[in-house]
């Protein structure tokens, strides 16, 4: 593997790390913020670290004719976000799991039909391997694979997050990737400033906990790995990249075995390993193929 190549590959690592964190972060800060106020919490958060950043560098804002669509990407995440939050209050861990996985395949078509991606065999095989995997997560995790009304909004979640990720592509083109994720973190922040009310009573009497969860959950997987998203998605095919998010899953297990002391049962572990072995199939067997 060439440094042209590991660079994409480390820095896609990281984001999957930093984006399987989310699931046990937002868990633990729901249990004293609204879906809502989270959402604001973690968009005041970054959007102010851009806001340093801009100032420092001098940032300067988009081309005009670019911003219906930079706001319309900010919208999304946005929703991405809200639904996310509604749905990890009455989703079970195994069907949240699950329903996330459907974001390789939401975007896979989608790259198809409007990017003109190509996905061959190959590729197909290496999807399905990983839906499989995340599958057994699904089946393993608490009571199974429990649709909760909730699940709903985790499915608008992911397909929110693969309308995201094909409109970003074409401006990843021009634009670099932390000035656009600075645009983007702004335009979500913008659309949830109707939120604003009655923040301060929610955040002021609030135990440190959740405060400092917040803030990491704004600072590290929504503002640093989305810089470094866009700099992966700059540089590598939409379908290849976002087979990655089958690894999240397995990770997050993980990362809530640490954080929250949720203990993964051993189906879990087989449908993590599935999971990360057609993650492994895509980007090796798919891309020689391309």
């Amino acid at each position: 593997m060439t440094r042209t190549e590991g660079l994409p590959l480390a820095a896609l690592g990281l984001t999957v790390t930093l984006w399987a964190s989310v699931f046990p972060g937002i868990r633990a800060a729901l249990e004293w913020y609204t879906p809502e106020h989270l959402a604001v919490v973690r968009n005041l958060v970054a959007g102010g670290a851009f806001a340093v950043y801009a100032a420092v560098m001098r940032l300067r804002p988009p081309v005009v004719r670019d911003f219906p669509g930079i706001l319309l990407i900010g919208f999304l995440g946005t929703i991405q976000q809200l639904a996310l939050n509604y749905g990890a209050r009455t989703v079970s861990a195994g069907a949240v799991s699950f329903l996330v996985g459907t974001v390789p395949i939401f975007t896979a078509l989608l790259a198809i039909t409007f990017l003109g991606e190509r996905l061959r065999v190959w590729g197909w095989t290496g999807i399905l391997t990983s839906f499989c995997g995340i599958g057994l997560l699904g089946l393993a995790e608490g009571e199974g694979v429990r649709f909760a009304p909730g699940a709903l909004f985790v499915i608008l979640a992911s397909l929110a997050e693969s309308l995201m990720i094909v409109l970003m592509k074409p401006y990843l083109a021009r634009y670099r990737a932390l000035p656009f994720a600075a645009y983007r973190s702004w335009a979500a922040a913008l659309f949830l400033l109707v939120y604003v009310p009655g923040l301060p009573e929610v955040v002021q009497p609030a135990p440190h906990g959740p405060p400092l969860t917040a803030v990491y959950l704004g600072i590290f997987p929504l503002a640093v790995a989305n810089v470094i998203w866009g700099y992966v998605l700059a540089r590598t095919a939409a379908a290849s990249a976002t087979s990655f998010f089958y690894a999240v899953p397995a990770l997050a297990i993980l990362i809530a075995w640490c954080w929250l002391g949720e203990v993964p049962s051993g189906l879990s572990v087989i449908g993590g390993i599935v999971a990360i072995l057609g993650v492994m199939l895509v980007n090796t067997r798919a891309r020689n193929q391309t």
